[in-house]
């Protein structure tokens, strides 16, 4: 009888298998396996209040589903495939030329950014203060 309380993860392998709605699957095995595990609506509902409240790890996954559930409901899923059949001929080295650019521009754009916007608004330091204060 112990094995029956994995009936959710039964219930994700034949719902991503039959290529069903992934919110509806996650859900459904959530409640299935709070039902059979002896939770009850009640105990899976206080269970997932009480992790919110005390882990943001519970608060970024309910986060996460919200906008996963909202982005295939807008057609990412087909988006994206758009997106990837535009490169029909891009080689290995040209995806790797891209990448490389890309982790490059992120890691040097937010240094220009701090050394040009915020070496301006810098306050004087000490030394310069007491450095004006003996010329005059």
């Amino acid at each position: 009888m112990e094995y029956l309380k994995l009936i959710g993860i039964v219930i994700v392998i034949v719902g991503f298998a039959l290529k069903l709605d992934s919110i509806l699957i996650i859900f459904l095995a959530a409640v299935s396996t709070a039902l059979v595990g002896g939770l009850g609506v009640g105990g899976l509902l206080e269970n997932l209040g009480s992790n919110f409240v005390s882990n943001r790890s519970m608060a970024i996954f309910i986060i996460i589903l919200l906008v996963t559930g909202t982005l295939e409901r807008n057609g990412l899923r087909e988006a994206a495939a758009d997106f990837i059949r535009k490169f029909k001929n891009v080689t290995v080295g040209k995806l790797v030329c891209i990448y490389v650019r890309l982790t490059w521009a992120s890691a040097v754009l937010p240094a220009l950014y701090v050394r040009y916007f915020c070496l301006w608004r810098k306050a004087p330091s000490p030394r310069m203060t007491s450095l004006r204060m003996r010329t005059t």
